[in-house]
């Protein structure tokens, strides 16, 4: 049976962990003017990248172990209550993929359920704070 609609069969839904991927870094970025489908990226260049670093205000945020772990559980449990297909999961030490089917015809629906989740499961585990955050 043929999908006749807008609305997508999935999304790749992928994010990144705070300050590890800045504008301006060699392998070009999308921010909030360079976002849809087939706009350039963000070109290289290395003083962007140097002013966007002193914008952040902790360290970049490297998962660990329990934190990958967190985040896994986190995504599984955002689709399993709001209904949403998990096909795939996996979660690295500075970003996260998942092909989630959902009925939505906006992705960032999505991603920030994710996201907000993420940061929850984290907390409620232990694993993420204002301390860990600061080093």
């Amino acid at each position: 049976m043929w999908n006749d609609t807008e609305i997508p069969l999935a999304y790749l839904i992928t994010f990144r962990t705070y300050g590890t991927w800045l504008h301006g870094d060699i392998r070009g970025s999308v921010d909030r003017f360079n976002n849809t489908y087939g706009t350039p990226r963000v070109e290289h260049k290395p003083s962007r990248k140097d002013f966007e670093k002193t914008l952040l205000n902790h360290h970049p945020v490297i998962l660990n172990a329990a934190m990958r772990r967190s985040v896994e559980t986190a995504i599984k449990e955002t689709c399993e209550k709001r209904g949403w297909g998990l096909f795939a999961v996996h979660v690295r030490t500075n970003h996260a993929h998942s092909v989630i089917s959902s009925g939505l015809l906006n992705g960032s629906v999505i991603l920030n359920a994710l996201k907000a989740n993420s940061s929850r499961v984290m907390r409620e585990a232990g694993c993420w704070s204002r301390r860990t955050l600061l080093g």
